[in-house]
């Protein structure tokens, strides 16, 4: 008992000692050396993909990206961005990164990007059961999950038994702290940094409070085993 009392406290320690610096990229970020940047940052939220995987809409370089990530040992996690209008279609959404997933492992969770104005204006039910469609059958294939929104739509548009269920990733810029005064864990603070080793002129930058990467591999999640170090 005191054994597993001790794990659970050590891992709790390593996932709060201090904050994380990382950065979002997709395509639109043109190319990146990693072996430049793995210096500054302490992890990377790669897009996976976005609405139902058709050819026109296929994220080109996030194999690209993950790979020179984990070459470079930086923790790596991954959002698919919503375009689902129904749960059907979010669960379409989620079994499209499943199969973008296959293979991989990611040390960060797995975010579930809720932005697109058409997704917001289908109303609060709704869109609480695009989360739960899409995040749910990503939870049955042992996915760490979480929510990408901005401040104002947390604040506003997502159920409190969301917020306390999947990790919050929240986005408000130019400010001091968020608005939002749920519990999250990384916090993208603006769209206009830059780094070197990245080709395009603006980069979203976030910051951690949590260190997903021990609990992550402790549940055997994202690709793991139970109990990975």
């Amino acid at each position: 008992m005191f054994k597993y009392l001790f794990i659970i406290l050590s891992l709790l320690f390593l996932s709060i000692k201090s904050n994380l610096y990382g950065i979002d990229i997709s395509y639109h970020n043109g190319e990146i050396d990693f072996s430049k940047i793995k210096s500054k940052v302490d992890f990377v939220i790669m897009r996976a993909g976005y609405g139902d995987e058709t050819i026109e809409s296929k994220e080109v370089k996030f194999d690209i990206y993950y790979e020179d990530a984990k070459k470079n040992n930086i923790p790596v996690g991954t959002y698919w961005y919503c375009y689902a209008l129904t749960p059907e279609e979010a669960l379409v959404e989620a079994k499209a990164f499943l199969e973008r997933a296959k293979g991989k492992k990611f040390e960060f969770p797995v975010y579930y990007d809720v932005e697109e104005p058409s997704v917001l204006d289908t109303g609060y039910d709704n869109v609480n059961a695009l989360i739960n469609a899409f995040c749910g059958e990503l939870e049955k294939n042992n996915y760490y999950c979480g929510l990408y929104s901005s401040s104002n739509y947390l604040n506003n548009l997502i159920s409190e038994e969301i917020k306390q269920k999947y990790a919050i990733w929240v986005a408000h810029w130019k400010v001091d702290k968020p608005s939002y005064e749920g519990p999250w864990g990384v916090w993208q603070y603006t769209s206009e940094g830059n780094m070197d080793g990245v080709e395009s002129e603006f980069l979203d930058l976030d910051v951690a409070v949590i260190n997903y990467e021990p609990i992550i591999k402790f549940l055997g999640k994202n690709g793991y085993d139970k109990f990975s170090k």
